[in-house]
């Protein structure tokens, strides 16, 4: 029987996440990106760990905001 989403393990969402991204070769320079319900910061930073990116993504964020104003909008 087929697991559902919320049956899993953050640590298992990230591992298929990780996988699915490898096995399509996704590369995130040709503007590819992951979206993420922003409700658990701690999954988005273990998620950001995972494919090497930044996981103070929260300071790029209010850099963004304070840099370009309105042109940033929270989808939450």
């Amino acid at each position: 029987m087929q697991k559902s989403i919320s049956d899993r393990t953050s640590n298992q969402i990230i591992n298929t996440t990780v996988r699915l991204r490898d096995e399509y070769g996704i590369k995130f320079d040709n503007r590819c990106r992951i979206f993420v319900d922003g409700a658990n910061p701690s999954f988005i930073r273990a998620l950001k760990a995972r494919v090497s990116e930044d996981t103070e993504y929260e300071d790029q964020i209010n850099r963004w905001k304070s840099e370009n104003g309105a042109n940033i909008v929270d989808l939450h």
